[in-house]
């Protein structure tokens, strides 16, 4: 589902469960979202969920993405508005 026709939902979230769904890959992440990339980084920027987007990274990089590091993903994003 596009991102426009979900507005009324919370952007954060939608965000970030597509950046979880994605494993952090942000270009996949618009995609799914059918969003330009370039819309997708500004989101982030105005969202401040960067932290969110690291996380994920260095989690995936090391192979220890688990349920446990997306909640904790989650709550250190709502803890950076």
């Amino acid at each position: 589902m596009a991102f426009e026709s979900r507005v009324e939902d919370d952007p954060r979230r939608i965000v970030i469960s597509a950046l979880i769904r994605t494993n952090g890959f942000v270009c996949r992440a618009a995609h799914e979202l059918g969003i330009p990339r370039r819309t997708f980084y500004r989101k982030l920027d105005e969202l401040r969920i960067w932290p969110a987007v690291n996380a994920l990274r260095k989690l995936r990089a090391e192979n220890k993405l688990r349920e446990a590091d997306i909640e904790s993903i989650i709550e250190k994003c709502n803890m950076n508005t």
